[in-house]
């Protein structure tokens, strides 16, 4: 989970497979693809460039399993559960009208880190990259504030509808290396 504001949330899992009491094991399949490229200035100060995407998709039969877990809504119209199944939460929200009602997720990422070497074993750099999340259950969704979770609650009347939704973050890290071993 990642809350952008109080009623924009991206949501995703990755796991190996999905199956109900007494049925076959549904695996899910995922790919990423990474590339990088490091330019040496000079025998101290190096620049790195990298970018990298992976996704995770579940089949027509996972996906429909996950959506009997959550009882009766837009994404399981019939509300049936899964044989010795009881209702899963999702972290309180209910999908409304116009979800995607799909599992499958993906991220991207580019960055570049910059790294200054003063001394063979120590490394010191700067690092900032882009991440782009491509949610599960893309669109309208419903959800109760409780504890930290950000106030988004569509029963008190008022509060528009939340969404799940694509987000994307900036990260830096600054990094201070002392390595005991060449």
């Amino acid at each position: 989970d990642i809350f952008d504001n109080s009623n924009r949330r991206s949501v995703a899992w990755g796991v190996d497979g999905v199956f109900t009491y007494g049925g076959e094991i549904e695996r899910t399949r995922g790919w990423s693809i990474n590339a990088a490229y490091q330019h040496f200035w000079n025998p101290k100060w190096r620049t790195s460039f990298w970018a990298g995407y992976a996704a995770i998709n579940y089949n027509d039969t996972a996906t429909a399993l996950i959506n009997q877990g959550f009882g009766s809504n837009v994404c399981n119209p019939g509300g049936t559960l899964p044989i010795g199944a009881s209702k899963a939460t999702f972290g309180g929200a209910t999908p409304l009208a116009g979800n995607s009602c799909s599992p499958d997720f993906s991220f991207w990422q580019v960055g570049v880190r910059t790294q200054w070497n003063p001394h063979p074993l120590l490394d010191i750099g700067l690092e900032v990259f882009w991440t782009q999340y491509n949610t599960a259950y893309k669109g309208p969704v419903a959800w109760n504030a409780v504890n930290a979770r950000p106030n988004c609650d569509f029963n008190t009347g008022g509060a528009a509808p939340c969404v799940f939704d694509d987000i994307g973050v900036w990260s830096a890290l600054f990094r201070w290396q002392r390595n005991f071993y060449p």
